[in-house]
């Protein structure tokens, strides 16, 4: 089954590059590429987590959340009248803007006046999905429209009020904000949009009446059908027939809603929140069947949770393959378990592994962007299984009222990968290294790395001890021109402090190279670049004066380390705030130089003045001050 995922994964890839429908083949990978989702409409949590991004220079540039219809239009028009309350949305649209990113903002079309099902009465869990009224001759009389006009003139609105076109703008809304615009969730899943009485056909209804809205509004706006699920119906079941009736039921809404809908969307979304999503077999499927229908459309992944709770399978819900033993789930939130710490570390690894994956493989099908959630949300026990798949650890953040110490490994991986991919080339190459060997080839500015793991269920035994079995040894001689290459681990694991822990560096064979379930990021080194005998290893670590100084507009700052060390060189004003990361990551002994444009982490112009460049290495800490003349 394994290797038939893999023909699957690599003939998509394929198909891809051979319709070129996705993704420009020079386009470069932005920060708008990744995004977080929020579960909150709170606007100091939301503040609270851009300066942990911006503290930990974490270069997530899209945000994603849900705006539900009844939160601006409590109450129905009065004879053609809106009654609209934005304030909630602006104060959440400024936090955004002013924090240099974009949305991706999904409708819920719920409403207690207008929608078949009241909002009131919708699952918070589900998809907050409900078809608009056909009104009544007295409704419609009062309202002074129908509800799909009034959902319309919403949309409008919306749009009109956060593009920053100069008419009708929000206070604080200097450039467009929405890039994305999203119809709901998951309106194909059989227990979501169908069970409120949604159709394929006022699904369409509803879509082609967001786009008309949307587009008049902003004709730069990308108009998405929102968040289509496979889930498992593309894996085995051992329930053959309940996995076929599922399949057909969903598939067939898709397929009809396709066929009605093709001029009414932008993108496609997919979500991607199941251990094994069967997501390129249905994204195969999905591009067979728009072709089929005369047309093509891009995909873009939103909804992409780390790993979804880790649960035993015994309470009455399947959504992953059983992996764990029983009791694990408890043993990670219950600190007196014998196995806590280990398990931990276990469903942790897990978590980095899979949300690296669904970002790589995501770059690598072409996919507009993606998002993981929830980054933040209200901690809800009855939810929890949803709730601790994300960067932020929900027990813990419960426990200690702490963002900082909720940080999970997760977070720290999330950045290593970012930081890795920024400016490279799209779409990545898949390279084929054996069964269950993942590995992507990227390319920036000329020079080649690559990411790579080994892909196997974890397996337990009757006493909850990990056995890892899937050591491997590849070659990467047919893609490298040196005999060496520098190995780098993704974090994994938290220290007592529960700070990051980056193993060091090592430098190995490019033909036996160990990898195992861990992710890695490997680059081809030149051989004048190794520590051997003949070269000399710094004694101590410098932090040389910046040169030159006083400067305008760039500087070179060089610096030595005697011993592998995660560094970390950024610029401080004058205040002590942090203006720009420009080291980041785990580095061998060795000399190296970096510079400064004077420009912050978001790429704008600092006014000039006193600056201090500060390097941390292990035990060492020095500042220099920096004078950018302007």
């Amino acid at each position: 089954m394994k290797r038939k995922r893999r023909i699957l994964f690599f003939t998509l890839v394929c198909f891809y590059t051979l319709t070129g429908s996705l993704t420009a083949q020079n386009q470069s990978v932005t920060r708008d590429f990744f995004g977080v989702d929020f579960w909150t409409y709170d606007p100091a949590l939301w503040q609270e987590f851009f300066n942990l991004l911006d503290e930990d220079s974490v270069q997530f540039g899209l945000l994603g959340f849900g705006v539900g219809w009844e939160m601006i239009e409590p109450n129905p028009p009065v004879h053609g009248v809106h009654q609209y309350n934005w304030a909630r949305l602006d104060e959440l649209m400024q936090l955004g803007v002013a924090s240099g990113r974009v949305f991706d903002m999904n409708i819920l079309i719920r409403s207690d006046w207008a929608t078949v099902v009241p909002a009131s009465e919708m699952d918070e869990i589900c998809c907050d999905m409900s078809p608009p009224r056909e009104d009544a001759d007295s409704d419609t009389t009062q309202w002074g429209m129908t509800a799909y006009q009034a959902y319309g003139d919403f949309i409008f609105n919306l749009v009109e009020r956060y593009d920053a076109d100069g008419v009708d703008d929000a206070p604080g809304i200097s450039r467009a904000a929405i890039r994305y615009l999203q119809l709901g969730d998951e309106p194909d899943a059989p227990g979501h949009f169908v069970e409120n009485g949604g159709t394929p056909e006022n699904y369409d209804r509803m879509l082609a009446t967001m786009y008309r809205a949307a587009k008049s509004a902003d004709p730069n706006i990308l108009v998405v059908r929102g968040k289509s699920n496979p889930g498992g119906i593309f894996d085995d079941d051992p329930d053959e027939t309940a996995l076929q009736t599922r399949r057909r039921d969903y598939l067939d809404f898709i397929a009809t809603s396709l066929r009605l809908g093709q001029d009414h969307f932008d993108l496609f979304a997919i979500n991607y929140s199941d251990h094994y999503t069967g997501l390129f077999p249905f994204t195969r499927w999905l591009q067979a069947e728009m072709a089929k229908n005369g047309y093509s459309k891009p995909i873009m992944v939103g909804d992409a949770r780390t790993t979804a709770w880790p649960r035993n399978n015994d309470g009455g819900i399947r959504l992953l393959p059983r992996r764990y033993a029983e009791g694990f789930a408890e043993s990670l939130t219950d600190d007196s378990r014998p196995r806590h710490a280990a398990n931990r570390r276990l469903y942790h690894a897990d978590e980095v592994r899979q949300s690296l994956r669904k970002l790589i493989l995501a770059l690598a099908s072409g996919q507009q962007a993606i998002s993981l959630q929830p980054a933040w949300g209200p901690v809800v026990h009855e939810r929890m299984f949803w709730q601790d798949a994300g960067l932020l650890d929900s027990w813990i953040m419960e426990a200690t009222n702490s963002i900082h110490k909720a940080r999970k490994p997760v977070y720290y991986a999330a950045k290593q990968l970012i930081d890795a991919l920024l400016g490279a080339d799209r779409p990545v190459r898949i390279l084929d290294l054996g069964a269950d060997v993942y590995a992507c080839q990227v390319s920036r500015q000329g020079e080649n790395f690559f990411l790579l793991w080994h892909e196997n269920q974890f397996e337990v035994d009757e006493q909850e001890v990990l056995r890892r079995r899937q050591n491997v040894i590849v070659d990467l001689t047919p893609f490298v021109a040196t005999a060496k290459v520098r190995v780098q681990h993704f974090v994994i694991e938290l220290d007592s402090n529960r700070a990051p822990i980056y193993p060091d560096d090592v430098v190995v064979s490019a033909t036996e190279l160990a990898i195992d379930e861990t992710p890695v990021l490997v680059e081809a080194i030149a051989a004048t670049s190794v520590t051997d005998g003949d070269n000399k290893i710094p004694q101590e670590s410098i932090l040389e004066q910046n040169y030159p100084n006083p400067f305008n507009p760039q500087t070179t700052i060089e610096y030595q380390i005697p011993i592998s060390s995660h560094v970390m060189l950024r610029i401080l004003n004058a205040m002590g705030q942090e203006v720009q990361v420009l080291v980041n990551e785990n580095q061998p002994a060795g000399g190296y130089s970096a510079t400064w444009d004077g420009k912050d982490g978001f790429g704008k112009e600092v006014a000039g003045g006193i600056y201090f460049l500060q390097m941390r290495a292990k035990d060492f800490v020095q500042a220099k001050k920096l004078l950018l003349l302007k």
